[in-house]
């Protein structure tokens, strides 16, 4: 084996083991009483507001279905 290519090896093996080391050292369950005060607070409350038409969703139109909304447009649907 080359020195180059046993640098990268032993770094590639270094790195493995650090991630295998400190995977998971932070997680645990939480109570319910934190939960609601870390997380349930953070969210907003209320009614969601409704959302426009979308473009990429109706793409007929919603008075003749044989036609479509948006024959002109150039529209980029994720």
């Amino acid at each position: 084996m080359s020195s180059p290519t046993r640098l990268l090896g032993v770094i590639l093996l270094v790195l493995l083991l650090v991630g295998m080391a400190s995977m998971g050292s932070c997680s645990r369950v939480l109570k319910e009483v934190e939960f609601k005060r870390s997380i349930q607070g953070m969210l907003p409350r209320g009614p969601v507001p409704p959302s426009g038409p979308s473009p990429c969703h109706n793409k007929l139109s919603p008075y003749r279905h044989t036609e479509q909304s948006y024959q002109e447009d150039y529209v980029i649907c994720p």
